[in-house]
C-alpha cells in the first residue's frame, strides 16, 4: 500500500519542502509536496467510497493556482464527476490548506491523483504547467523561432548599421499552423523595416496547436548585436540528480 499514516516527520518533511520551494522547479515542488500528503488525500478518497465501491482505478485531476506566497488562491478537481460531491470537497479543501513555500511569480498548476480502491493507494503522476495543459510552452514557441532563424537574420539586416538592441513581440496562438495576431510591443532597434519584417516574417510560421483547445498568449524578446545577428536562447540547463 503507498502511503502510511500521518505523523509529525511528515509534517516536518512538508515544512522542508516548503522553505526550499524557491530553489527547485516549481512543479517538482508541488509534486513533493502532495506525495507528502498522501495519506490526507487517501482520507479523502476512501471517506466517499462507501459500500460496494468499484475496484477499478479512479484518475482525479487538479488544478492548482499558486500565487507568489505558496498558498494556493484556488483549487478545482477538474473530473469532478469521477467522485462524488464528497471527495471532490475534501479534496479541494484539503490541498488549499497545504503551503508551497514562495516563489518569484505565480503559477497554475495540474496534477493527476490515481486512486486504486482495491489497494485504497494513491499515486501520482507529473505535475504539469498550465501552459503543458491548456497551452504551448515558452520552449515549443522558442523551438519555431529556431526553426526559422535564417529569416529572423535576414529581417535584422535590414537595421541600417544593425545596431545592438532588442525586439518584444506579442504573439496570439489559437490553432495549429500560422499565429492569429503578431505585433510589437517594444523595440529598441530604431528600424520600422526590420521590425515590421519580422512582424510579416512570424505571421507564416507553422505553430503547433495549442493544447486543451486553449489560446496561447506569448511575449517574445529577440537580442540581436552585430556580431551575432539574432541571438538565439539558450535551451534550458536540465540538472542531474547524482
Amino acid at each position: 500500500m503507498i502511503g502510511c499514516a500521518a505523523a509529525p516527520d511528515d509534517v516536518a518533511k512538508d515544512s522542508e519542502l516548503s522553505r526550499t520551494a524557491q530553489l527547485k522547479p516549481r512543479s517538482e515542488t508541488v509534486g513533493h509536496i502532495h506525495e507528502a500528503n498522501q495519506a490526507s488525500l487517501r482520507d479523502c478518497f476512501e471517506a466517499g467510497q462507501g459500500e460496494g465501491a468499484s475496484e477499478e482505478l479512479t484518475r482525479v485531476e487538479v488544478e492548482v493556482q499558486l500565487p507568489s506566497s505558496g498558498t494556493p488562491s484556488k483549487v478545482r478537481v477538474v473530473n469532478r464527476d469521477v467522485v462524488s460531491p464528497e471527495v471532490g470537497t475534501c479534496l479541494e479543501e484539503m490541498i488549499g490548506g497545504l503551503q508551497y513555500g514562495k516563489s518569484d511569480h505565480g503559477a497554475t498548476y495540474y496534477q493527476t491523483f490515481i486512486f486504486d480502491a482495491k489497494s485504497d493507494a494513491v499515486a501520482f503522476e507529473e505535475p504539469i504547467s498550465a501552459y503543458q495543459r491548456w497551452g504551448l510552452t515558452r520552449e515549443e514557441v522558442r523551438d519555431v523561432f529556431i526553426a526559422h532563424e535564417d529569416e529572423i537574420d535576414q529581417c535584422y539586416e535590414l537595421a541600417t548599421e544593425k545596431p545592438t538592441g532588442r525586439v518584444v513581440l506579442n504573439i496570439s496562438i489559437r490553432v495549429a499552423g500560422p499565429p492569429e495576431r503578431v505585433g510589437i510591443k517594444s523595440s529598441t532597434l530604431e528600424s520600422p523595416q526590420a521590425e515590421s519584417c519580422l512582424v510579416e516574417s512570424v505571421m507564416t510560421m507553422e505553430f503547433p496547436a495549442p493544447r486543451g483547445k486553449g489560446i496561447t498568449i506569448r511575449e517574445v524578446p529577440l537580442h540581436f548585436n552585430p556580431q551575432e545577428g539574432w541571438r538565439k536562447p539558450k535551451p534550458k540547463r536540465v540538472k542531474h540528480s547524482h
